[in-house]
């Protein structure tokens, strides 16, 4: 686990793979990019588990993904390795699962519940459709994010 997983002021989130993507085009003036840049200096802490890092890997290895990023194989595999050694691991326990529509969405939410995180998604609507419901659990799109957290 990395060693900063409660940084002050800050919540933990866990990023949608469309908000990585999103941040991974390097559009300076979105919020997707800031975010994942306050992540790898360390201003956010990042959750993830095996399977959300996997869907990451999926994605991103992804031809088309790979030409509208702008990065090589490799590149994509230092991404991922960088990801991987800032995050907060987690581990996921199936109890439940949350009967959402995308499978991939259903253990991004797992993720967030899991580390009482911050989902951050651009698809609001997929995470609410599901059957079980979670009081505590809070979803955000990155532009809000952004506007309660980094905004100064």
């Amino acid at each position: 686990m990395a060693e900063n997983c409660n940084i002050k002021n800050n919540p933990l989130i866990v990023l949608d793979t469309n908000v990585l993507v999103s941040g991974l085009c390097r559009c300076e003036n979105s919020s997707s990019y800031k975010i994942l840049k306050s992540v790898q200096k360390g201003e956010i802490p990042l959750a993830l588990n095996q399977k959300l890092f996997l869907e990451y890997e999926s994605v991103l290895y992804r031809k088309e993904i790979r030409k509208l990023i702008g990065t090589t194989k490799e590149e994509v595999t230092m991404i991922l390795n960088a990801l991987l050694s800032i995050a907060c691991k987690s581990e996921s326990y199936y109890m439940w699962r949350p009967n959402l529509k995308d499978e991939s969405d259903n253990f991004v939410l797992e993720v967030a519940i899991s580390t009482s995180a911050l989902l951050i998604t651009k698809n609001l609507k997929d995470f609410r459709s599901g059957d079980l419901k979670f009081p505590g659990l809070v979803i955000l799109t990155p532009e809000k994010f952004f506007k309660y957290y980094l905004e100064e």
